[in-house]
């Protein structure tokens, strides 16, 4: 940041596509962005964050402390009172009295606007209304960050991609795809098809080459009429062991382009294609690796006039002990899941991750690692101040003198259905798991059960 006042404006608007859109759960994922009032840590900061409902005193008085801040001018929190399915953008572009608000927070001095994905087009009709840029990919990059798009412009960056086809349309479409795959490698199992608007492993399903007909007959009639509006089939990599590890690169405005983290995965549901949290840094044996192709994808964009911070995912397969072998399956030019944990972690410490070492190293200059979910769950709600008070006790909380402990978001998602978001940080990747699994057994005991699984 420069060494003058700034504002961060957090607007995490979710505007993915109509799947996503069914959820009804964008208000409490909404509150993850709450991570940036770390961010008052530094005396020249400001920070406003919008969201669609009233940000509890409780959360707010909670993240200050474990930032070591005391309330002041320099915070802004703008509700829009509006739990609708609408993108948070256009609720606040339907509010003028909020946007006036809000300009008049930020007033003077240097100030950008961090939006969750800028491609939809109305985070940008926000920054000019407010008079403030965005820092993110534009609608004219919007293509790129479909499943087809991407795997087209994973490609033109030279990445190494699994086998497969983008731009299928329809089933008989995906059904020919999958012949001309297994005539190039009769060994082929399984495939994977992936709407184009797909997110989050939602919008993926996965075909068994030998029995295609009667497993593309199975899906779901909502499905196969969303295939029609485009889908990519590629290749379902399975080694004698696989993981999912991800690299964060930001591409600056000036050209500059940074690798910011590394990830590896932890993906869960019926499929095993949905995310369900993180450990950070990726495993040293690639992490290397990712941060060369993340950097390679990020001149690209650069050169193509962009500039943003985007995700790319991979599948990193070993075969016979030898190595790891890795596969771009997905990139995301938008903030993620990953976004916020490592953020936290940033901001509390001053730190920073180092891609040729594949190491975090904080600004006392311990080496920190990080577990996140955000779907640690009770059976029931559960009162934050219940769950914050069995954290506490067992000394939990997040800890900035050792930089060591447990941090929470989400707040309201675990008061009203029992979901909390936690990220443990910690020396190790044991230590994490630690953390993180005494968490959900305070969580477990905030709520009076007898346990809950991690």
């Amino acid at each position: 940041m420069p060494g003058r006042p700034f504002t961060l404006i957090g607007i995490p608007s979710l505007d993915l596509g109509p799947r996503w859109a069914e959820r009804n759960d964008a208000p409490s994922l909404e509150e993850r962005w709450l991570f940036l009032l770390f961010a008052l840590r530094d005396p020249l900061a400001r920070v406003a964050v919008v969201t669609s409902d009233r940000v509890s005193p409780d959360t707010v008085e909670y993240l200050l402390a474990l930032a070591e801040v005391k309330p002041s001018d320099r915070l802004g929190l703008f509700a829009l009172d509006d739990s609708s399915r609408r993108p948070l953008a256009q609720k606040l572009l339907a509010r003028p009295d909020v946007l006036d608000a809000v300009r008049r927070f930020t007033a003077g001095g240097d100030a950008w606007i961090l939006p969750f994905d800028a491609t939809a087009g109305a985070d940008q009709d926000v920054g000019r209304a407010l008079g403030v840029p965005v820092f993110g990919f534009g609608p004219r990059f919007a293509e790129l960050g479909t499943k087809s798009g991407g795997r087209r412009l994973l490609r033109a960056a030279g990445l190494p991609l699994p086998a497969g086809e983008e731009d299928v349309h329809g089933v008989e479409e995906v059904r020919a795809a999958i012949r001309r795959l297994q005539a190039s490698d009769p060994a082929l199992r399984e495939v994977v098809v992936k709407l184009d608007r797909g997110v989050t492993g939602d919008g993926n399903a996965v075909v068994p080459v030998a029995d295609a007909d009667a497993a593309l007959a199975a899906l779901p009639d909502e499905y196969r009429d969303l295939l029609a509006d485009g889908c990519v089939v590629e290749e379902l990599v399975r080694g004698d062991a696989t993981a999912s590890p991800s690299v964060q690169v930001r591409v600056e405005a000036a050209g500059v382009v940074d690798v910011v983290a590394t990830h590896d995965q932890l993906l869960g549901g019926p499929l095993g294609q949905a995310y369900a949290g993180c450990q950070f840094p990726a495993d040293a044996a690639y992490a290397e690796e990712l941060a060369a192709h993340g950097h390679s994808l990020g001149a690209h964009l650069r050169d193509l006039g962009a500039a943003g911070r985007f995700a790319v995912d991979f599948v990193a397969a070993r075969y016979g002990g030898v190595g790891w072998l890795l596969r771009a399956v997905e990139v995301n030019l938008r903030e993620g899941a990953t976004t916020h944990p490592h953020g936290a972690l940033a901001l509390l410490t001053g730190g920073r991750y180092d891609a040729a070492s594949g190491r975090f190293v904080t600004a006392a200059g311990a080496e920190r690692r990080l577990r996140a979910t955000d779907s640690l769950r009770a059976a029931r709600p559960v009162a934050w101040p219940l769950v914050r008070h069995e954290l506490r006790r067992r000394g939990l909380e997040w800890d900035r003198a050792r930089e060591r402990g447990v941090i929470c978001l989400m707040q309201r998602a675990v008061e009203r259905e029992g979901r909390l978001s936690a990220i443990a940080i910690a020396e190790s990747r044991e230590a994490c798991d630690e953390l993180m699994g005494q968490t959900a057994i305070a969580l477990a005991a905030a709520s009076s059960d007898v346990a809950v699984a991690v």
